[in-house]
């Protein structure tokens, strides 16, 4: 694995551009039209180490991916000794006047550190003052061909209302320094359009080359002495505010009653919190009772449902035994003229009156016999278990104790220990 790839997997670049592609408030869709982004280069020339002559900058607006890859694909444009980009948003509280492709643009065309996407991700469209306090600190990134840093701050910024006269806002600074080829790039991220930093850079860029080809650090010095001295002007603007409060006498000498009367209403807040949780406990147990009320009183009616069903199947089962012992009663008699094929009784032609077979007693003993013999069966085996079960009853005699509840016999019984 070669060294940029070892310090893509270091920095884990996919994250990065995962978090840019996810975020839908810091720049503008593709389809709207967005202030431009300044590109200001100065040409290298070897008048500036001859002497003071300033060299005239190349100033270019992009306002869309395609005239950036005009300006940055150009070749007349490729050589240059200083380089800066200023990136804008409308107000403070709007997307960055950029979209993706075009931030991708930049970053691959210079080989910048991944790691500064965070910079304009803290640029975003917001409703309420969020993430006011957070940062992203200095930072360093170098290796054998260059040095990269980069970082936001705060600054104050004189704003005019009468309510609130001033505000806090933020701005982001990029610098790479090419050990190689002695290019610088700088890249300023600000909150609103003409920025005071931006305005003194590009001051600085037609006025002070020799001072920024010296020292190439000169231009941070630049963009913080535009907000800086602001802090004092802040400062004042609120100890103004705060003086006439901290005078009086009222401010003075009240922390001590208002720390007695804040202690009485926390005290009496108690008693009250106290007497709301005594009746939510109450409630809690009415609410139990009658919980378990409402079970109970469902236990029951399922019993009266189950003894209803009960009392059903009693019936269902009566009319059952009925018509068994009915079937019971009449079925050898079929079985019996089945078998003998009614040949007892036959028609007189002559008399015309039905003649009896004196042998018709067989019928009857063979009929009587086995109606005793299936109902008697019927019965045995009806009342076998009942049988038994009385038998075992005497067996065991009156201080019997129900199988359900017998004790078992353990492993040790069962070996014979004692």
């Amino acid at each position: 694995m070669d060294l940029a790839a070892s310090y893509g997997l270091a920095t884990n670049s996919s994250s990065f551009w995962a978090r840019v592609n996810d975020s839908s408030r810091c720049f503008e869709p593709e389809s709207k039209s967005i202030l431009p982004l300044h590109i200001v280069d100065i040409p290298a020339s070897s008048q500036l180490n001859q002497s003071n002559a300033q060299v005239p900058v190349r100033r270019q607006e992009c306002s869309n991916l395609a005239t950036l890859d005009k300006c940055l694909g150009a070749k007349a444009n490729s050589d240059y000794k200083f380089r800066f980009i200023s990136i804008c948003q409308k107000n403070s509280w709007s997307r960055l006047q950029i979209t993706k492709p075009m931030l991708r643009r930049i970053i691959e065309f210079h080989s910048i550190s991944p790691g500064f996407v965070e910079v304009p991700l803290g640029f975003f469209d917001r409703m309420t003052d969020e993430e006011q306090t957070f940062c992203v600190p200095w930072t360093i990134d170098e290796d054998e061909n260059s040095c990269q840093f980069f970082y936001t701050f705060r600054y104050a910024e004189y704003k005019g209302l009468p309510s609130e006269p001033w505000v806090i806002r933020q701005a982001g600074v990029y610098q790479k320094i090419d050990l190689q080829t002695k290019q610088s790039l700088v890249i300023l991220v600000s909150a609103v359009p003409d920025s005071a930093a931006h305005m003194r850079v590009l001051e600085c860029l037609e006025s002070h080359q020799k001072q920024m080809e010296q020292n190439p650090l000169w231009v941070h010095g630049v963009i913080h002495a535009s907000y800086s001295m602001r802090w004092r002007e802040y400062i004042a603007e609120y100890e103004k505010r705060l003086l006439p409060i901290a005078d009086t006498t009222t401010a003075t000498f009240i922390t001590r009653p208002l720390r007695r009367k804040l202690a009485c209403q926390l005290e009496n807040s108690q008693r009250h919190s106290k007497a709301i949780t005594r009746s939510a406990q109450f409630l809690q147990k009415r609410s139990n009772n009658t919980a378990t009320l409402l079970a109970d009183t469902l236990a029951f009616r399922n019993q009266g449902v189950a003894q209803e069903q009960n009392m059903s199947m009693i019936v269902l089962t009566r009319s059952a035994v009925f018509i068994t012992v009915i079937t019971l009663i009449y079925l050898p008699w079929t079985l019996v003229t089945g078998i003998f094929g009614m040949e007892f009784f036959e028609l007189d032609t002559k008399t015309l009156r039905i003649v009896t077979s004196p042998q018709i007693w067989i019928y009857f003993i063979v009929s009587f016999g086995a109606t005793l013999f299936t109902g008697g069966l019927y019965y045995l085996m009806a009342g076998m278990p009942q049988i038994r079960k009385k038998q075992q009853d005497s067996g065991h005699g009156e201080d019997r104790v129900p199988i359900s509840l017998q004790r078992g016999n353990t492993d040790i019984e069962k070996n014979g220990f004692p």
